[in-house]
């Protein structure tokens, strides 16, 4: 199995192979952003994430040296502090998603995009 702590060791061979296929479908499929078991696109996460209550803590928040920050920078973006942190903490989780290439077996991260793209010679997808 593949796991992030080794990614450094994985090849495209290797990551194919967790797809079950040879190289050239992979790349063909991971091409046509047709790879089997990957996340919806952004936007729907983006939708999906209005409603989320992570139930954060804003006590523990409040007694942090960044909250004067926090507070300052939710407000110049017109929201409750709530959701300005609620937000940016979904906004890294997308970006980290964006960039996943998941086992379509385990549904775990194996490789990121940018790691087929420099195996390839492609510039990355946009």
């Amino acid at each position: 199995m593949i796991t992030l702590g080794n990614m450094n060791n994985i090849n495209i061979k290797t990551v194919a192979n967790e797809f079950g296929m040879p190289v050239e479908k992979f790349v063909e499929l991971y091409r046509q952003k047709r790879l089997p078991g990957q996340l919806p696109s952004r936007r729907f996460y983006e939708q999906q994430d209005g409603e989320i209550d992570l139930g954060v803590s804003l006590d523990a928040i409040k007694k942090s040296p960044a909250w004067q920050r926090i507070k300052r920078a939710a407000g110049f973006s017109g929201e409750s502090v709530r959701d300005f942190v609620t937000e940016a903490i979904m906004e890294t989780v997308r970006g980290c998603e964006e960039g996943m290439v998941l086992s379509p077996r385990t549904g775990q991260p194996i490789c990121r995009d940018w790691d087929i793209d420099d195996w390839t010679g492609e510039e990355p997808a946009l």
